[in-house]
């Protein structure tokens, strides 16, 4: 008799690595043997956000109602811009496309160029130097870098996507 197991919380929930395959298969209703074989080569890749998010609540820990609120505020906020650079830089890669065959308009190509490249200095998001243990060559030429935004004077990226979105045209 076949017993049935979410197979996609299974692998959440060992992805998470914070379960022995015995409490997998006990917490699953599947045999040990069963889990080994359904979570090999997979990676315990959640790991890490779990830490950050313990790390994250040891330091509101201790912090006042106000407090926790203003930095839930801040956090949005530059959460709500790093979206915003993102939605501009999908809408920027794409003009650029359009623009690469088109030397009439290279002025409006440089501009937005200018704009983006503006952007991402302000807000640190694309760190030309980025520390070593902050990068990991993926193979096949692939890098994944970790960026960390240090949105220290809002209004000023906030001028800056503004900034950018009238230089993009819909």
């Amino acid at each position: 008799m076949t017993k049935k197991y979410d197979r996609e919380e299974l692998l959440t929930d060992y992805r998470i690595g914070h379960y022995t395959i015995r409490a997998l298969a006990n917490k699953h209703g599947i045999s040990p043997a069963m889990v080994a074989k359904l979570t090999k080569n997979t990676d315990k890749d959640l790991v890490e956000s779990v830490n950050k998010q313990l790390e994250a609540r040891q330091a509101l820990d201790g912090k006042s109602e106000q407090e926790i609120k203003a930095i839930n505020y801040a956090v949005e906020f530059q959460w709500g811009l790093l979206k915003d650079i993102e939605l501009f830089s999908n809408k920027t890669m794409k003009k650029a496309s359009s623009l690469m065959g088109d030397t009439k308009t290279g002025q409006e190509f440089k501009a937005i160029i200018e704009g983006v490249d503006k952007l991402s200095i302000l807000t640190k998001i694309n760190d030309r130097h980025p520390k070593k243990e902050l990068a990991e060559n993926n193979g096949a030429g692939v890098t994944t870098r970790v960026t960390f935004v240090r949105a220290q004077k809002q209004s000023v990226i906030a001028e800056a996507l503004a900034d950018l979105a009238t230089k993009l045209p819909d």
